[in-house]
């Protein structure tokens, strides 16, 4: 008789842990219902989110990236402003092709 009554004690114990992982469960998706309006992401947006900046695409805005190129749209805008013609220098130093005097083999200038 010992033996029943102490298999039923158990028989509860493990009746009542069901139902307190029933109550859990109910509660987590309770929970989770009343969650689920957010917006989460899809799995482009989190791999742009999580990407390096190198692996990134480059905006194609049209925005120009240099100082140098930046300076020359300031110019332009400022020049199409004032009702000027934009006058374009190149300030590529790398040849000197205006030197008129040639030195020969003799190290002799013609």
């Amino acid at each position: 008789m010992v033996e029943i009554r102490q298999m039923l004690q158990h028989l509860g114990a493990q009746m009542a842990a069901v139902n307190r992982i029933g109550l859990a469960d109910a509660e987590m998706m309770r929970q989770a219902h009343a969650a689920s309006h957010l917006d989460f992401m899809t799995a482009s947006q989190y791999a742009a989110f999580v990407a390096w900046p190198g692996d990134q695409a480059p905006a194609s805005e049209g925005v120009s990236a240099t100082p140098h190129a930046m300076e020359e749209d300031e110019v332009e805008q400022d020049a199409s402003q004032a009702g000027t013609e934009i006058i374009e220098i190149d300030d590529d130093d790398d040849t000197e092709e205006d030197d008129t005097e040639v030195e020969d083999s003799d190290d002799s200038f013609s």
